[in-house]
Order: structure tokens, then sequence, then C-alpha cells
């Protein structure tokens, strides 16, 4: 109660300071008994909430009742807002309540979603573990598996290269025993060779069969018996035992070459004993006897000649011989025209830069188009007519020096040869754009054509064409060299490596007789006629092993439709010659894969009646 009255004290306190303060501003009473009301003061409209309100103000009337009232006002105020803060602490705890009851359902979900999201991830990880165990296994037993396959793998290359190195021994016994075969068959044929002139030679005919008669038969048998052991050789069926026998032959031949020689020196001092006692009965008849000897040795060595004349039949024909020899006459002092520009160590740079000016032009070489074969024709016709030509940024004039298109010519030659064996070889289609440059450049420069066939035939001598013969006196490394074989560290070249380089040369040659030359020149220099003459001294020639179906192959496969279209009747004839009479012979000493090549070739044109024209061949005036 004091608290209000103190209140009440204060508040009044605070109305007479404001009175105090609004005095001056006020003339009138407002307050009190006296007070001056306005009648023009504006009412509050109904729009106000608190318009219907009682008015509880005091007034002058009733200011005891006012305290009593403020007092029972202050009262109510109290329990109201006592009633107001229980209320909302009765709010607050509800929502409180609510609140922790919400956060521990809240806990509680989330330790169930927890639990079930840890036992998820435990059975995914049990999952997980469970496929890296079957993983793991899988993986042991692949790569035991893979263990077992190299193991396997290592035993058969093992198994593989035994098998290669047994090979590799058997065929270098094999060769071994084909070497003393074909050294005792060199011997045994100049053995031969001798014993047969010895008879042939002997001028008692009448006691010829007395003389000889006991070793007639030998010398019938002991041939036949060399020849069956050669024909093993070449079918490959070949053992020691064969190389013993050719021995043995070689043995009995020279046996019986002695026991002729001392048969024939008897005969021989008995004519001499007869000679001496008719020259000396009849002086006359002496001066006569030399004339029937020497038509006897002139009979003789007639024989002789046309016995080496057969023989050198097997290698090459007279006409390829006589057309060779006349090639290399002509080229023989032809090296000697560029020596000193070879020779002179101060021109080198001039050297290096003609050899540019020939290797950049024919390395890019190719059927493009005709623009690109005119731009490297005349490129190589400028430097061989000694015109300037640019290679690289740098001028080079073979002129300059007076060997110096001798020298590129030369080169010329050669580099078209080296493209046979390197580009052609693995790009056959390309044969014909070599071809093509090279007809053109011959019809320019006969003398290049002259050199280009030239270096041709000693890189290829089967395209003269010439199959060289064994000397006696001739190492392996000599007479492979003169069959074509390069010999590297003193190893020879491989047959496959040999064969490829042979079919890259055969393919350029039968490429240029089918090609023809730049448009504005009408007249190829080697056409399809040299071919024909090839072809059929070829056939002519005996057959050897795995080059003579290379060749025959190659040719017919490049040139084979035009000489078909060419010489008609005369080529069917000559193809019919190839495969009945040829070929049956052929297969003699061959079996292996060229052979079986050739075959199919021929096969297919029995069937069709025609052969294939070659890829690549460029059309009639395509430049």
């Amino acid at each position: 109660m004091e608290e209000i009255l103190d209140d009440f004290e204060n508040f009044k306190i605070s109305a007479l300071s404001k009175c105090k303060k609004v005095t001056p501003y006020v003339k009138n009473v407002t307050i009190g008994p006296n007070k001056v009301i306005q009648k023009n003061t504006k009412t509050i409209t109904s729009k106000c909430p608190f318009s219907k309100l009682p008015d509880i103000l005091p007034t002058t009337s009733n200011v005891p009742q006012n305290l009593h009232f403020i007092k029972i006002a202050n009262d109510l105020e109290l329990h109201r807002r006592e009633d107001v803060q229980s209320a909302i602490n009765k709010r607050l705890h509800t929502f409180m309540e609510h609140n922790e009851r919400q956060k521990i359902n809240t806990e509680a979900e989330w330790q169930l979603r927890k639990k079930d999201l840890l036992n998820k991830l435990e059975q995914e990880e049990t999952g997980i573990m469970k496929i890296l165990e079957e993983n793991e296994q899988e993986d042991n037993i692949k790569h035991q598996a893979l263990i077992k396959y190299y193991q396997s793998l290592a035993e058969k290359r093992k198994q593989n290269e035994e098998k290669i190195k047994i090979n590799e021994e058997k065929q270098n016994k094999r060769a071994d025993i084909i070497n003393k075969v074909v050294k005792n068959q060199i011997e045994f044929r100049e053995i031969y060779q001798e014993i047969t002139a010895m008879i042939c030679n002997n001028k008692a005919p009448s006691n010829l069969r007395c003389n000889f008669e006991d070793i007639r038969q030998c010398l019938q048998t002991l041939p036949n018996l060399m020849n069956e052991i050669v024909v093993r050789c070449q079918n490959g069926i070949i053992s020691e035992n064969d190389a013993v026998k050719s021995g043995e032959c070689i043995s009995q031949i020279k046996n019986l070459k002695n026991i002729i020689s001392r048969r024939t020196e008897v005969i021989e001092n008995k004519k001499k004993i007869e000679l001496k006692k008719q020259t000396e009965e009849k002086t006359a008849v002496t001066d006569k006897k030399p004339t029937p000897n020497t038509i006897s040795l002139d009979s003789d060595t007639h024989k002789k000649n046309i016995e080496r004349d057969f023989i050198a039949q097997k290698f090459i024909s007279k006409t390829s011989l006589r057309y060779y020899n006349e090639l290399e006459s002509f080229i023989k002092n032809y090296p000697s025209s560029f020596r000193n520009l070879l020779e002179n160590n101060s021109l080198k740079q001039f050297r290096f830069d003609c050899k540019k000016a020939v290797n950049i032009p024919v390395n890019a070489i190719s059927a493009i188009n005709a623009q690109h074969l005119l731009d490297k024709y005349n490129r190589l016709c400028n430097l061989l007519l000694g015109n300037k030509v640019v290679v690289g940024g740098t001028e080079v004039i073979a002129s300059k020096h007076p060997e110096g298109i001798a020298f590129c010519m030369d080169l010329l030659a050669k580099k078209f040869v080296l493209q046979g064996d390197l580009m052609i070889s693995s790009n056959p289609e390309a044969a014909f754009c070599y071809a093509t440059i090279i007809l053109s450049l011959w019809n320019q420069f006969p003398e290049f054509g002259k050199l280009f066939l030239l270096h041709l035939h000693k890189e290829c001598i089967y395209l003269i064409p010439f199959y060289p013969p064994r000397l006696a006196d001739q190492t392996d490394e000599d007479y492979y060299k003169s069959l074509g074989y390069n010999y590297i560290d003193g190893v020879v070249e491989k047959q496959d490596k040999f064969l490829k380089r042979m079919m890259g040369i055969m393919r350029l040659y039968a490429a240029i007789v089918i090609s023809k030359p730049k448009s504005d020149q009408k007249i190829s220099p080697h056409n399809i006629a040299y071919g024909w003459r090839w072809f059929s001294a070829f056939l002519n020639l005996e057959p050897q092993i795995d080059i003579t179906a290379t060749m025959i192959h190659i040719f017919l496969e490049v040139a084979g439709s035009t000489l078909q279209q060419v010489y008609g009747k005369q080529f069917y004839k000559l193809m019919n010659f190839l495969s009945k009479v040829y070929m049956p012979m052929l297969k003699k000493y061959d079996s292996g894969g060229p052979f079986t090549r050739l075959e199919v070739l021929l096969h297919d044109y029995q069937r069709t009646g025609q052969l294939e024209k070659p890829k690549g061949l460029l059309p009639t005036n395509f430049w």
C-alpha cells in the first residue's frame, strides 16, 4: 500500500512539474473546478476503438473516488500481469516440454537412422569385402592360369627353338652334304670329260673295243649313279650316305681314268713303233701323214666345240650372249670417262650436289598426276643436258665439270635400278611411273638407256637371260655373288630377301617393255618385242630352283596381258609349251612356293583363257 502511495506522490510531483513547464503557454485554467471548457474541441469519432469506454477520468466532483479506483485498477493490473506472466510461463513450459519431447524423439529417430545406416554400411562393407575376396580368389586363379600359360608358352618357345636349331643343324648338314655332292659332281664331270677326250683321241678305233671293253660298263653305270644322287639333292632327299657314294664314284672314275691313261699310253707307244716302221719302209708316205692327222685334230676340235656349245646353251643362248657382249663392249670404257672426277678430292662437294640432284627427284617420282611426272622428268632432263637445276636451295650445273654429265648419267642409271630393289619390291604399282620416266629419258639420251640396261643386268643376270655355271676352283662366296646374292660380313643373303630383290627388278623391267614414254614421244626405245625375246630365250634354258619360277611368274603377271594382245596365237603356243613341257621339267628341280604361285597363275590362264592387266598401269597419253 505504501508503494502505491509513493507512486502516487511521485505522480503528483511529475504532474506539477509539467504544469509549471506549460504555464507560460496556457492562459486559461485547465484543471479544477474553475477550468475553462472550450466548446470547439473536436470529439473523437466513433471509429476510435475506445469511444465506447466509460468515462473514468477524474473530475472535480469525484477525486476521492479516483484514488480508490486507481488502487483497484493497479491491483487488477498486477493480477492481470501475474495471470499473463503465469500464462506465458505455462505456455513457455508447454513449449519447452514439447521442444524437449521433440528433441528426444528426434534424437531417438536419429539414433535409429544412425543404427540403420551403420548396419547398412556394415552390410555393404561386408559385401565389398566378400567381393574383394572373391576377386582376389579369381585373380589368384587367373594369375596361376597366366603363369601356367607363360610356362607352357616358354616351353613351346623352347621346343620351337630346339626344333629350329635342329632344323638349322639339319639344313647345315644337308647343305654340307649338297656342297660335297656338288663338288664331287663337278670333279666327276671333269674327269669324265677327260676320259671321253682320251677315248676320242685314240687313233686305233679298230682296237677300241678290245682295249676298253672291260671298263665300258663302268663308264655307263657311274654317270647314272651320280645323276641319281644329284636328283635326290634337287628333291631334298639326301643323306650322308649319298655324299659317301659320290666320293666312291670319284674314286672309281679316277681309277678308270688311270687304267685308260695307262692303256692309252700303251696304244700310243704301239702307234709310235708302227709309225716308225712305216717311215723306215716308205719315206714317201711320211710326207702325207700329217694331212690326215691335221684333219683328225680339226675334227676333234670341232666335236669339242659342238659339245661346249651344247653345254653353254643350258646357261645362256648365243643370241643373248651376243647381245650382252655388244652392250658390255659399248659401255666397257664408260667409267673411265669420269674417273678424274671421282678421284679428285677437291670436287667432293660437286659430287655430293650431283648425287642430290639425282636422288631427290627420283625418290619423289609417283603417279599423283601428269604435272608431277613432268616436273620430275624436266628436272632430270635438265640435269643431263647440263642446264641449271635447283635442289634444296642449291644450284647444280653438271656441265661445270667436263665429266659431270657422264657422272650424273651413270648415277641416274644406278639409282633407277636401285629403286627396283628398294621401292618396287615393296610397292609393285610404283614400277609403271618409274618405267615411263626411264623410257622418256632413254629416248632423249640413248647412252642412258644402255647404261641402265647394263646396271640392270649386273644386278639381275637373269634378265640377259643367263644362269652362271659354277667353275671348278670357284669359292662359295664367289659363286653366290655371281648368281646375284649379296654378302654381308661373310654371310650370304637369305633366300626370301634375294627373291624379293629379283622380283622388284624383274617387275621394273616388265613394266618398261609394256609402258609408253611421254605423249610427245611416239616410239618406245625398249618395247614389248624385247620382252618377247627375253621370254622365249628364258624358256630355252635349263630351269633352276626358285629363281626360274619367280622370274616367269612376275613377268607374266606384269607383261602377260600385253604379250597375249600383241602376239595372239604365238603367245598361246608358247604358253602351251610352258604348261605342258616346261612346267613338268621345272617340277623336277622346284616344288616350293614360287613354283606353286606360277602353277596357280597358269591354271587361272587355262581356265579363263586370258591374263589380267597389272594394277597401276598408266593410261596412254597420261602425261
